[in-house]
C-alpha cells in the first residue's frame, strides 16, 4: 500500500521478537508476558516467524532478516526432524518429552506448521540456491500428494506450495542505488510466483555479478536463469507477464 506506517509497525514487531524471544542458540520462546519470555516454541512458531522475517527482507532488502530466518530454519531442521527425512514434529527434542509425538499436517484456521515449513524451505532454497532446502521442501510436498488430491479442502496451503514448485518461482533481482524504490513499485503488482531480492550489495548467489555502475537494474529470472536486465519497472512487469 506504500504506507510507511505499516512497515514501521512490522519492523518494530520483528525487532521485539528478535530481542526478547529469540535465544542465542536460535531457539524461540512461545510466550512473553510482563518482561519474561517462556515456553519453548512449537514448529508453527518457527515456521511463521521465519516467513515473516523473509517478508521483511523482501520489503527492506536488509539481509539481516533473511539471515535470521535461515537460523530459525536450521534450528528446526536440527531439533524438529521426524527422523524420516520428510516432515517435522510439532515439538522439539529440547522440549519436555510428550507421551505421543505429534506431526501436524492438515490446514485448519491457519496453515499447518509442516506446510508453512515447506514454504520456508522452498524460499530459502531459492534465495541461497541451496538444494538441501529445495529437496526437503519437495519431499514434504510429495509425501502429501495423495491427501492434496483427495482431501483438498484440508490441504489448501500444501496445494499452493505444490503449485509454486511446479511452475517454478520468478526470482526478481534488483541492484543499484534505487533498488528499494523499484522493488516497492514492482510489488504493488501482485504476482504469487515472484520472490524479490536485491540492494546495493551482491550478498546472495543470484545477486553476484549483477551490479552495473551508476544504474539501477532489474533482472527477471526463473530457475536461476535471467532475462536481459532492464531499468524500467514497466519493462520488468512485462517480462513477468511473458514468463507466466
Amino acid at each position: 500500500l506504500g504506507d510507511e506506517k505499516y512497515l514501521s509497525m512490522a519492523l518494530k514487531s520483528g525487532r521485539f521478537i528478535e530481542a526478547e524471544m529469540l535465544r542465542k542458540d536460535a531457539g524461540l520462546w512461545r510466550s512473553y508476558h510482563r518482561g519474561e519470555a517462556s515456553i519453548d516454541g512449537f514448529l508453527d512458531d518457527y515456521a511463521f516467524t521465519a516467513l515473516a522475517f523473509m517478508r521483511l527482507y523482501e520489503v527492506t532488502f536488509d539481509i539481516h532478516w533473511l539471515t535470521t530466518a535461515r537460523l530459525l530454519a536450521e534450528f528446526a531442521l536440527k531439533h524438529f526432524d521426524d527422523g524420516q527425512g520428510e516432515m517435522f514434529l510439532y515439538t522439539s527434542d529440547l522440549s519436555e518429552p510428550l507421551i505421543v509425538k505429534r506431526t501436524e499436517l492438515a490446514d485448519n484456521v491457519i496453515p499447518s506448521s509442516n506446510a508453512a515449513m515447506a514454504e520456508v524451505l522452498l524460499l530459502l532454497g531459492e534465495y541461497y540456491q541451496d538444494n538441501r532446502y529445495t529437496y526437503r521442501s519437495k519431499a514434504m510436498v510429495r509425501a502429501m500428494a495423495g491427501r492434496i488430491s483427495s482431501e483438498d479442502v484440508f490441504y489448501a496451503n500444501w496445494a499452493r506450495i505444490a503449485g509454486i514448485q511446479s511452475h517454478k518461482p520468478f526470482e526478481v533481482a534488483i541492484t543499484g542505488e534505487h533498488a528499494l524504490e523499484k522493488n516497492h513499485a514492482l510489488q504493488r503488482h501482485y504476482n504469487p510466483l515472484a520472490i524479490f531480492l536485491g540492494g546495493e550489495k551482491e550478498n546472495l548467489p543470484l545477486l553476484e555479478n549483477k551490479w552495473v555502475a551508476d544504474k539501477t537494474v532489474i533482472y527477471v529470472c526463473r530457475d536461476h536463469t535471467c532475462r536481459l536486465p532492464v531499468e524500467e519497472v514497466d519493462l520488468a512487469l512485462e517480462q513477468l507477464k511473458l514468463g507466466r
